[in-house]
């Protein structure tokens, strides 16, 4: 019953939905119009920047879970020998 629901979810998912930020990059070519603001071609706003913003999710992502995980380890360490110190006799 599990494997028949996942696979129905599965289904409806595009199946290059994590592939496009990617081939819009690779497949960048120049618009020939700049941006009068910041002077930036607009392809670079519709094909490279949403690539770049996904890659930044990612490390930030990567670097909140490592945060976390220390934190974790550190208190369990710490807990762990406060414990173990309280046990040893004087």
């Amino acid at each position: 019953m599990p494997r028949r629901f996942c696979e129905r979810w599965l289904r409806r998912l595009p199946r290059d939905a994590a592939l496009v930020p990617l081939v819009r990059f690779l497949g960048a070519t120049s618009a020939d119009v700049a941006d009068p603001v910041f002077g930036k071609d607009l392809s670079f706003y519709l094909l490279a920047l949403p690539l770049y913003d996904n890659v930044a999710e990612i490390i930030i992502t990567i670097v909140f879970l490592m945060i976390v995980l220390w934190a974790v380890i550190g208190l369990a360490i710490r807990r762990a020998t406060t414990v173990a110190v309280a046990r040893t006799p004087a």
